[in-house]
């Protein structure tokens, strides 16, 4: 329950109208990426870089992000360290990330970073955002909710031939 204290009848229907676009809006989604990232590096520098993502549109969405290094998906490595990141948010919601340093080490992804944790070898790295409507989702895989769809990356919603609705890559290169 929601008090209010010195709101009229009109104040009232104001913050239930703005609750229900933020939250209910049957709008196709509006995905706004930007991303705070150098286009070149070097090896053991502090990699501080953020990436800003908004739905100005309506519905919900799920995001994930592949990285790659010299065009190897790390997400196809064998064995433990396989790297991907995922998101889901709403209407309305604005949200800032940072990337992360990884790495491919004889043959198997290394992302153990956090933020300012830096790339230690050289190479041509990429951070590819792939975004979808969380009604195709839905749909799709017969669930009620995406926050359901718990997968760690987006190679199932691909094998069921679902498209993103938008894509974006961030690439640096990282010198000796």
């Amino acid at each position: 329950m929601l008090l209010l204290s010195g709101c009229g009848q009109s104040d009232i229907k104001l913050i239930q109208d703005t609750k229900d676009l933020l939250t209910e809006s049957d709008a196709a989604p509006d995905i706004v990426l930007t991303a705070n990232i150098p286009a070149t590096i070097k090896v053991g520098e502090k990699f501080d870089a953020t990436f800003t993502v908004e739905n100005k549109g309506g519905g919900w969405i799920r995001y994930y992000v592949r990285m790659y290094k010299n065009e190897k998906d790390l997400w196809d490595t064998k064995g433990v360290g396989r790297c991907s990141v995922s998101g889901l948010f709403k209407r309305g919601i604005k949200s800032t990330e940072h990337f992360y340093a990884f790495d491919l080490i004889d043959g198997k992804a290394s992302c153990n970073g956090g933020s300012s944790v830096p790339f230690t070898s050289p190479g041509n790295y990429k951070f590819s955002f792939s975004f979808y409507n969380c009604q195709d989702l839905m749909s799709a895989f017969g669930v009620k909710s995406c926050d359901t769809m718990l997968f760690d990356n987006d190679e199932k919603i691909v094998a069921k031939g679902l498209k993103p609705i938008k894509t974006e890559d961030f690439s640096l290169v990282v010198t000796s």
